[in-house]
């Protein structure tokens, strides 16, 4: 499906934070609208799990945003990720492997955010983008930007926030030219 154009792996917050217009730093929705850009023009694949209809869906949306959703859903250049079986396993063995340390307890990837870099892995995405960025304090999850440098290192996947200025461009070059 993708040809020569990079794989885009979208986590559900990216979806989110596009149809809801959130801006969570300053940029990172015109660094989420620019990545549309280039899915609209062709230029990417666009792909996210299954999961995404669950997390993203039972928001209040307005019509015009689940327009705008499902629209995204039906291009050529867009596909849906199941949680297969080698997808689940490889989930399993992300909440293993990344246990980090906070205060007196420890912290695991959730459920979900497993099954994104588990898809993003197993579907050799380019490239992840998240504004998963924090460990949430109410819950034992870890963030998951928090391990962008391990899952480099382990999986050769580039996870990263939105991103206007170009740098990560860089990231992908040289990742492309392994």
């Amino acid at each position: 499906m993708s040809g020569n154009r990079d794989i885009i792996y979208w986590d559900s917050c990216v979806f989110y934070a596009l149809i809801k217009a959130e801006d969570h730093r300053d940029g990172e929705l015109e660094g989420i609208r620019q990545t549309q850009r280039s899915f609209d023009a062709g230029e990417i694949v666009l792909i996210t799990s299954a999961i995404t209809l669950v997390e993203v869906l039972p928001f209040k949306l307005t019509d015009g945003q689940r327009l705008l959703f499902e629209g995204i859903s039906k291009r050529s250049n867009f596909s849906w990720v199941d949680a297969s079986p080698p997808v689940a396993k490889l989930a399993v063995e992300l909440r293993n492997k990344y246990i980090k340390p906070r205060g007196d307890k420890e912290v695991w990837l959730s459920t979900p955010d497993a099954i994104h870099i588990a898809s993003a892995i197993a579907h050799k995405s380019d490239r992840m983008i998240t504004l998963d960025g924090n460990d949430k304090p109410s819950r034992q999850e870890l963030g998951i930007l928090k391990i962008a440098e391990d899952l480099k290192r382990d999986y050769d996947l580039i996870v990263s926030r939105p991103d206007i200025s170009g740098q990560r461009e860089t990231d992908l070059d040289e990742h492309r030219n392994k």
